[in-house]
């Protein structure tokens, strides 16, 4: 991938905004529920808060050396060889939550469009998509969410306002039933796997953004879009069906 690349400020508030969708709604309401149980909505709102606190430093960090990626970064922090064992567990991280990425929406697929497909046939075609896109560059890939985000914005609305009958405010109660320990395995939970995650993107973040006044708000776009998209997962997955 050319070292040359600019995107805006904009491009990068798509990008972020459609990462935070991913497999939140799929996969993030069922754990904190369980965790949690009906607190499971707070575990989000005080997983919220305490992200703030990430999305400060993601973005201190990026303005603090706003002409580096995340890999030289470390490199210069930690020195060379440091940095480069840094940077190797960076890569097997992000190489194994592709791959587990690629596993749900591959299962997603097979589980409720293509019941008789082989669900290593799906990974496989979904692992070339993959292939296919680093190839054409990271500025063709986000021109190309420019397209979609429309489209999958207004089925996100359209999703939410179908949900919003399905649910029961009776389902939350009591609160803090479980008592603390709990609600903070689930506020950990939250915090580790969605607020972790997008330190990834100081890859690019500031040094590959053009429009230096506006590139941190696309963080805080993503936060709480993150957690919007938490409440709504946990709305219809949990609230809507599950009785106490």
């Amino acid at each position: 991938m050319p070292g040359s690349f600019k995107i805006s400020s904009h491009q990068l508030m798509i990008l972020i905004l459609l990462y935070s969708v991913g497999t939140v709604i799929l996969h993030t309401p069922s754990p904190l529920a369980g965790f949690a149980k009906q607190d499971a909505w707070l575990a989000a709102l005080f997983g919220t808060g305490i992200a703030l606190i990430f999305v400060w430093f993601y973005i201190k960090v990026g303005n603090l050396y706003p002409d580096l990626a995340l890999d030289q970064i470390n490199e210069k922090v930690f020195g060379t060889l440091v940095g480069k064992m840094i940077n190797l567990t960076f890569f097997f991280w992000s190489f194994s939550t592709a791959a587990e990425t690629t596993y749900y929406v591959g299962n997603f697929i097979k589980t409720f469009w293509m019941p008789d497909t082989p669900l290593v046939a799906l990974n496989i075609l979904l692992a070339a998509v993959v292939i296919f896109t680093v190839r054409l560059g990271f500025e063709t890939f986000t021109r190309t969410l420019e397209i979609f985000f429309i489209p999958v914005l207004l089925l996100l609305t359209i999703f939410l306002v179908s949900i919003i009958p399905q649910g029961n405010i009776q389902n939350i109660q009591p609160v803090f039933e479980g008592g603390a320990k709990p609600l903070i395995r689930a506020i950990l939970f939250y915090v580790s796997v969605f607020t972790l995650s997008p330190v990834m993107f100081l890859m690019i973040f500031p040094s590959k953004v053009s429009e230096r006044k506006k590139r941190g708000k696309s963080f805080l776009y993503w936060h709480f879009d993150r957690r919007n998209h938490i409440n709504s997962g946990y709305h219809d997955g949990y609230l809507g069906s599950w009785t106490r």
